[in-house]
């Protein structure tokens, strides 16, 4: 049997209690006595915000693709660069491998 309060979960090192009572959303679960948070609306807050962490996720992860293609795009032209301006490419080099 589950404890009826708080207090007596606690006392008797219980993780959840139960209480009879509605929380404030309406739900009739038991509750955490860390938190005393009703189960059900911790799932609730969990769950929207794992639905908010892979929004985001997939925005980092667009973001990524179009900055690695912009960077494709980049070397590729500077391959063609260096193939058709070979001797620019030659100087610009040196001047770096001197710089550095």
């Amino acid at each position: 049997m589950l404890p009826k309060t708080r207090g007596q979960a606690k006392e008797e090192g219980s993780r959840i209690y139960f209480t009879g009572k509605d929380c404030k959303r309406g739900h009739s679960q038991s509750r955490w006595t860390s938190s005393g948070g009703c189960m059900e609306c911790v799932k609730d807050r969990r769950d929207k915000e794992k639905g908010e962490y892979l929004a985001e996720l997939d925005d980092i992860s667009i973001y990524i693709r179009r900055k690695k293609k912009e960077n494709d795009e980049w070397l590729e032209f500077q391959k063609s660069y260096r193939e058709k301006y070979p001797e620019k490419a030659a100087a610009i080099e040196a001047l770096y491998n001197k710089n550095s």
